[in-house]
């Protein structure tokens, strides 16, 4: 707060005494002013779309270009993922938060749809996990020429995501022995391990030097 008193030539108590409720509101009112400017300037660009598939790539373009570019998106992140262990936030903010993600969550969905593609949940949640961490993944410079090139890739590999919806939908083929091995004692008695058997076999009796 001492930092942000001094950028703005104030005293931080003169700062506090905006915010009745001390700290709690300030992170409040930062989280809501975040999240305000990051729906604003999204619809803003979508009403400049023409179909889904646009609507789409300024979805990207927008939220990529705030990741970025804004470095305290990351720490609004983290403190709602802190916020899910700890439960700090004062429950009205948390609710808000909560109905904010809500709406994100069900504006991508509608998206997929109006797109042509299958709605899968598992597919909009990476979706949104790989836009939250795109800093951590893309490499940024630093220098606005190269955020096109981030925005490009970002937008190719959510679109991946949504024609390959069917990996989520695919159960895992679980190799026989490996469930015998998770499976009851009784089970494993009455199929041994052949494999295990011949390997302790080779290990108690080895023949090399014989």
């Amino acid at each position: 707060m001492r930092n942000v008193a001094k950028s703005v030539d104030l005293k931080p108590s003169s700062i506090y005494s905006h915010f009745p409720n001390g700290r709690d509101e300030i992170i409040v009112e930062a989280l809501r002013w975040n999240y305000h400017g990051w729906g604003t300037e999204l619809l803003d660009n979508i009403d400049k779309s023409d179909n889904a598939s646009e609507v789409w790539d300024r979805l990207v373009d927008v939220y990529v270009r705030r990741q970025l570019t804004i470095p305290y998106h990351d720490i609004w992140d983290m403190l709602w993922s802190m916020d899910q262990i700890s439960e700090f936030l004062p429950a009205a903010c948390r609710d808000e938060l909560r109905s904010w993600l809500k709406m994100l969550h069900d504006l991508i969905g509608s998206i997929i749809i109006d797109m042509g593609f299958v709605h899968n949940e598992q597919s909009v949640h990476l979706v949104i996990s790989i836009l939250d961490s795109v800093t951590s993944w893309c490499g940024w410079s630093g220098k606005e020429e190269d955020l096109a090139y981030h925005v490009q890739t970002a937008n190719t590999i959510t679109r991946m995501i949504l024609q390959r919806h069917d990996i989520f939908e695919t159960r895992p083929r679980i190799v026989p022995d490996y469930a015998d091995a998770m499976g009851p004692r009784s089970a494993r008695e009455r199929r041994p391990d052949h494999n295990s058997e011949e390997l302790h076999r080779l290990i108690v009796s080895p023949k090399i030097g014989r």
